[in-house]
C-alpha cells in the first residue's frame, strides 16, 4: 500500500500485478514521474531552437479559485508560437478506463487528452497541447503531432545549417520512454511498504498583474 500526502495509508491492497501503485496519487513519486517527462518535452523544444519554461501560470485558463498552471511552454519558432503543454500519464489497466481500453488501442490517451481540454478549453486565442503518455509507451494523438512537428523544425534548421538531419524522433521517443519506465519502477520499488511525503502545490505569486506584464506575448 502507498502512503497519502499526510501519511496515512492509503487503504488500498498491492496487487501483484501492480496496477494500483502505478497510478496512486499518494505520495510524490507521480509528480516526479511527471516532471521528469515535462523537463523532456522542454528540452525538446529548446533544441529545435525555442524558448521553453516550465510551470507557467497561464491567466486565460484562469477563473475564480481555479489557477490554471500548465507543464511547459513553448515559444520563440514559427510551427510553435505559443505551445502550451499540459501532460498527463494514464494506466490502460485502470477501472475507469475499462473495458474500452481492452478493445481499442490507446482509448486511455485519447480520454485524457479529452479531459485535459475539458478542463483547459481555448480561451483568449489561446489553446492547449494536452500531452497524454499511457503507462505502456503509447502516446496520445497530440504527443505524436508534437513531436514529429518539432522534428520537422528540426530537420529544417540542420538542412539550413548544410548538416544531414539526425534521427532525432527516434532518440526523442527514447528518452521519454526511458523517463517514463524509470519512474514507475520507482513506484512499483517503493509500494512495498509506502511512501510518505506531501506534494509540492503550486500557487500563483500574488501580484498576478504583475506576471502578465512579464508575459512575452
Amino acid at each position: 500500500m502507498n502512503q497519502r500526502a499526510d501519511e496515512e495509508m492509503c487503504g488500498e491492497t498491492l496487487d501483484c500485478d501492480g496496477d494500483h501503485a502505478v497510478e496512486c496519487g499518494t505520495g510524490p513519486l507521480r509528480k516526479f514521474r511527471h516532471d521528469a517527462l515535462a523537463d523532456i518535452y522542454a528540452d525538446i523544444l529548446e533544441e529545435i531552437g525555442a524558448v521553453a519554461r516550465r510551470e507557467v501560470f497561464v491567466p486565460e485558463f484562469s477563473a475564480g479559485a481555479v489557477e490554471a498552471w500548465l507543464d511547459v511552454w513553448g515559444y520563440g519558432v514559427p510551427e510553435l508560437p505559443d505551445a502550451l503543454l499540459d501532460i498527463t500519464v494514464r494506466h490502460p489497466r485502470a477501472v475507469r478506463y475499462q473495458p474500452a481500453a481492452a478493445r481499442t488501442a490507446g482509448h486511455a490517451a485519447a480520454q485524457g487528452e479529452r479531459e485535459k481540454h475539458a478542463t483547459y478549453p481555448a480561451a483568449g486565442g489561446r489553446s492547449i497541447w494536452a500531452i497524454a503518455h499511457e503507462t505502456w509507451g503509447r502516446l496520445g494523438a497530440q504527443a505524436e503531432q508534437l513531436l514529429k512537428t518539432c522534428a520537422a523544425v528540426a530537420a529544417r534548421r540542420a538542412w539550413r545549417r548544410g548538416r544531414a538531419p539526425g534521427n532525432c524522433l527516434r532518440r526523442w521517443r527514447a528518452q521519454l520512454d526511458a523517463a517514463l519506465r524509470r519512474g514507475i519502477a520507482a513506484q512499483l520499488a517503493a509500494a512495498r511498504c509506502g511512501l510518505p511525503g506531501k506534494q509540492r502545490r503550486r500557487q500563483a505569486p500574488a501580484d498576478r498583474a504583475d506576471l502578465e506584464a512579464r508575459c512575452p506575448l
